[in-house]
């Protein structure tokens, strides 16, 4: 994170420099402000559980757009600089001279776009399938068919996320990350072809949503070079997708074997 700090300070005070030096007039904004970031952040949650309707209590957040959250910061620490030097860059023995920020204001900056939320897009249950029929037949049609869908799509994908990570920022080799967002995108079509039994809709809405925020996590991470804070962002949320990744396969897999399928 320091790194990072001091490679988006240098940045936006070049930025500053290259402005400053092109305006004549001091009333001229160094550095064009752009749009703030306006997210909401409404959710849903499971129904409350029973014994007819499997599924796992867990909250999903949706998110408006995210612009370039590592532009958002060189924007505001450059308006920081423009603060500290409203008549422009001092020249002292030729050089040109301006007053910086505390370092604390360029970590509160980054801290904020860490908290910020991705771009999600995620479905509601008038957009997932839902079939009439009800029966354990049913059930164990729609079962199986997941369990088809994994493995023709995944079956021979045997890397982990960690092991994409490591692929991706240690090999420098986003190859691997973006097939399995390839593969991600097509299960995720698939899943929405499918009629869930009514006692499934929540388990199935949730398990099509989990697919999209893979997608949105993993897309995020394979702009690294264009947008280094959003990639930090999605590095923190792998943790929490995965043991939600966890939970629901528990549940479907302890359904495929109560039905021996």
């Amino acid at each position: 994170m320091v790194a990072l700090s001091i490679l988006l300070s240098s940045i936006a005070v070049s930025l500053f420099l290259t402005l400053g030096s092109q305006s004549s007039s001091p009333s001229r904004p160094f550095i064009q402000a752009s749009a703030s970031l306006d997210s909401t952040n409404p959710s849903f949650m499971f129904d409350a559980q029973s014994p007819q309707e499997p599924g796992v209590t867990t909250q999903i957040e949706k998110s408006e757009p995210s612009k370039n959250l590592t532009d958002n910061i060189i924007t505001n620490y450059g308006h920081e600089i423009a603060k500290r030097n409203p008549s422009g860059p001092r020249v002292v023995n030729g050089e040109q001279k301006i007053a910086l920020p505390p370092q604390r204001t360029l970590e509160e900056l980054l801290a904020t776009e860490l908290n910020q939320n991705l771009k999600i897009d995620l479905y509601d249950l008038k957009d997932i399938r839902i079939s009439r029929d009800a029966s354990d037949n049913y059930i164990r049609t729609y079962l199986k068919s997941i369990s088809t869908a994994t493995e023709n799509i995944f079956g021979k994908f045997t890397k982990t996320p960690f092991a994409l990570l490591d692929e991706l920022l240690r090999k420098k080799n986003p190859e691997p990350l973006y097939q399995y967002v390839t593969l991600l995108s097509r299960y995720s079509g698939d899943l929405l072809t499918l009629d869930a039994p009514p006692s499934w809709k929540t388990f199935h809405l949730e398990f099509i949503n989990l697919q999209q925020e893979k997608i949105a996590v993993y897309q995020s991470l394979l702009e690294v070079d264009q947008d280094p804070v959003k990639a930090m962002v999605a590095i923190n949320q792998i943790e929490k997708l995965d043991e939600k990744d966890q939970n629901l396969a528990t549940v479907l897999n302890e359904q495929l074997k109560s039905l021996s399928i």
